[in-house]
């Protein structure tokens, strides 16, 4: 466990690290773009996403789990890369003008034009990016994230800051990717470039289709709703829905997301494990993390009209309880996004497709009806839609891993009892000390610090299995500088 440690923190501290500096961004172009404005480049978000899921058509997932991986397979996967980064690359200039007619999205079409070559260059690379994560090397991967995240904010502030508007975003992208690319070139003496092998085309497919097809399904369910705004609504709602959701994608990525690339890598490389063995692994991966994501969301959750106004501006205040509400949903989102990685690790693409189907036809079918009850009614969608998908993934765990719900529900009992004392410790601040959900700046200081004082005495108390990872942590520190 020691290697899966390093890997998790290294894979955290990376995506932390990004999330802040995207975290620092969203601030600033929220500051100075009109809520319409910050919703098309949501959607542009959303669209480059899903894209690049397609794109890549399994193969990623297929270079980090597959056993016997010849070199001919590798070079079959890097056919369908390069193949598949130009047609999207070419369905999205094509397409601009009709998903910003569609989503009613003024300047879509402009952002979609600059970041279109960017799927070609990132499909260049995208074979070594696998490879780094099949080896587990996350110190580079590291730099690979957060340099070109740097550069990403560099070049999109400047353009805003020069007057170029909201297409800013789409070249700060493109940069950012460029970057990657130049990187792996460099680092592999240019040596990235496999010639076209076709003959194991077929035999990386049949991976592929399945395991990306469970991507797909699940991202599109976690991304579809800024889409479905979009088209039911418009683009100021949307900017306002992503105003409450980034709080929410700042304890999802960070604590969550961070954990995948490092799961997914570690259960195909210890497939020789028995089923039981790798499903009391899985258990202890996703207590360590609802002890650790459910006290965040319940602070954000408190404390939604303290910190939106702060971090994006006064304007924002209508996506505060859109945020509260969609903290009640975070909780239960992280179980799809471990239990996927979990079942393509180790083999189960099959189930782990049916899995993120079923409960994508769910999702949809309460959104759409969340959609006549106006914004706050669909975030409410959300919010249930993720609570259904935690009881599905329960049953299908049960069926491929012979995990019964009872262990997967008391395996999540410490992390409850963190968020009470948590959701306890904010009630009395707010409702008996400062009389005001609003905090002024050293007020919410005192907060903060009385929750970090909480949550560590909690784990201690508790005995949640967190508190004995960071007392080996700390120790093996301190014997090193000894």
């Amino acid at each position: 466990m020691s290697q899966l440690r390093r890997s998790v923190l290294l894979s955290g501290f990376s995506q932390y690290a990004v999330l802040i500096l995207g975290f620092g961004k969203v601030a600033v172009i929220s500051r100075v773009l009109s809520p319409a404005e910050v919703g098309t480049y949501t959607m542009a978000s959303v669209l480059i996403f899903l894209t690049v899921v397609f794109r890549e058509v399994g193969t990623r997932d297929f270079l980090i789990a597959e056993r016997d991986l010849t070199e001919e397979k590798r070079r079959a996967s890097f056919t369908i890369l390069i193949t598949m980064g130009a047609v999207t690359s070419i369905l999205f200039f094509l397409l601009r003008n009709v998903f910003e007619g569609f989503f009613n999205a003024p300047e879509l079409a402009g952002m979609m034009m600059v970041i279109a070559p960017a799927f070609v260059v990132n499909s260049v690379t995208a074979v070594w990016v696998a490879m780094l994560q099949r080896e587990m090397d996350f110190r580079t991967l590291a730099y690979l994230q957060i340099f070109p995240t740097i550069l990403d904010l560099t070049v999109s502030l400047s353009l805003i800051y020069l007057g170029y508007g909201l297409i800013s975003l789409g070249w700060g992208y493109l940069a950012s990717v460029s970057l990657v690319s130049l990187v792996i070139m460099v680092r592999q003496r240019g040596k990235i470039f496999y010639r076209p092998r076709f003959k194991e085309i077929p035999y990386v497919l049949r991976f592929g289709l399945q395991a990306s097809g469970a991507t797909l399904l699940n991202n599109v369910g976690s991304y579809a709703p800024a889409l479905l705004l979009g088209w039911a609504m418009n683009a100021a709602a949307v900017g306002y829905f992503g105003r409450g959701q980034t709080l929410i994608t700042f304890a999802r990525q960070g604590v969550e997301v961070a954990t995948r690339p490092v799961t997914q890598a570690w259960f195909a490389q210890n497939s020789h494990h028995d089923i039981g063995e790798a499903g009391k692994i899985y258990l202890q991966i996703t207590r360590m993390i609802a002890g650790v994501a459910w006290p965040f969301y319940v602070f954000i959750y408190f404390h939604a009209a303290t910190l939106i106004p702060y971090a994006f501006g006064p304007q924002w205040t209508i996506s505060v309880p859109l945020a509260q509400v969609l903290a009640l949903g975070g909780m239960f989102s992280f179980f799809a996004v471990s239990g996927t990685s979990f079942l393509t690790g180790r083999g189960e693409v099959t189930v782990a497709f049916w899995f993120n189907f079923s409960s994508l036809v769910l999702r949809l079918s309460i959104l759409f009806v969340g959609l006549n009850y106006g914004l706050t009614g669909f975030v409410w969608a959300i919010a249930i839609s993720h609570f259904l998908g935690f009881v599905l993934l329960g049953a299908f765990l049960n069926r491929a891993a012979g995990l019964g719900f009872g262990a997967y529900l008391a395996n999540l009992l410490p992390g409850a009892a963190l968020a009470a004392c948590t959701a306890l410790v904010n009630y009395v601040l707010i409702r008996l000390v400062y009389h005001s959900d609003t905090l002024g700046l050293w007020p919410f200081v005192v907060v903060v610090l009385a929750n970090v004082v909480t949550y560590v005495v909690a784990l201690i108390v508790t005995g949640h299995p967190l508190y004995a990872e960071l007392k080996t942590i700390l120790g093996r520190r301190i014997g090193r500088s000894g």
